[in-house]
């Protein structure tokens, strides 16, 4: 019997490139456009350890995936990931949910459309005290899923309803139970002990949740983005007060453990 890896390497053949090479790709592809702007870039990269067709293949989408990997590899948009037993990695779907319109801006607000794709339809005639759609649907590219399950799951946790995939499909369980070295949600669970203390708490959330699915060095460069502004709230002479320097001193630690 022919093994699948073998039979899917004959029609789905990659590429192979270096490193500087793979790098320009994925910065490509992270900015959605081609270098030569003659369109979208929809092309991927994948890592390997070693430079050879039947290997298994991770696809890359950031900068730091790179020195995770030895050996580099383009592929086309069909192109899929090869898990170690040779298997082909079935790609995530789309993330569907619904919520109440009036509540939609729990997830739209952090969300920016800047950083993460999705629509928005209205298919029932019920209607609200305002005469317009009292439930609004949402369809978020699978691309998104990841950073837009916890978005909702922090946010509006009770709110939505998910409509399609599960949480294996969308990387995990609710927000609360996220891995600990989810950079994302530790930053965002110490804002959040703060709320209440110091103002701004839940800007400074939306803020880091637009980076969360850009890399880590993104999302580190906005924490210390965070950590600024907190200090450059107090303009007395004796600066930050003791509960501010203490939410810095929390932060720049979380940046030293994730070094």
């Amino acid at each position: 019997m022919i093994k699948l890896k073998h039979l899917l390497m004959e029609t789905e053949r990659i590429s192979f490139v270096n490193k500087r090479r793979a790098q320009a790709e994925l910065t490509q592809k992270i900015e959605g456009k081609r270098a030569d702007k003659m369109g979208a870039y929809t092309g991927k990269i994948f890592g390997l350890e070693q430079e050879d067709q039947n290997a298994p293949r991770t696809e890359l989408t950031r900068i730091e995936d790179l020195a995770k990997y030895s050996a580099f590899a383009l592929g086309n948009a069909d192109t899929p990931e090869i898990g170690d037993d040779g298997s082909v990695i079935q790609p995530r779907s789309a993330l569907m949910f619904k919520m109440p319109r009036k509540r939609l801006g729990l997830f739209a607000a952090p969300a920016n459309r800047e950083y993460i794709e999705y629509d928005i339809e209205y298919k029932d005639d019920k209607q609200d005290d305002e005469g317009k759609p009292e439930t609004c649907y949402v369809t978020v590219d699978a691309e998104y899923a990841i950073a837009a399950k916890k978005i909702l799951d922090y946010m509006a946790s009770g709110v939505y309803e998910l409509l399609s995939g599960d949480d294996n499909d969308v990387g995990g369980p609710a927000v609360d139970t996220f891995k600990p070295d989810d950079l994302f949600l530790q930053a965002s669970n110490i804002l959040k002990s703060y709320s209440g203390k110091i103002k701004g708490i839940g800007t400074y959330i939306e803020y880091l949740s637009g980076f969360n699915n850009k890399g880590e060095e993104y999302l580190q460069n906005a924490i210390r983005e965070v950590i600024k502004k907190i200090g450059q709230m107090s303009f007395g002479e004796f600066g930050p007060n003791q509960t501010e320097e203490k939410l810095m001193i929390d932060l720049e630690n979380l940046l030293r453990q994730n070094k």
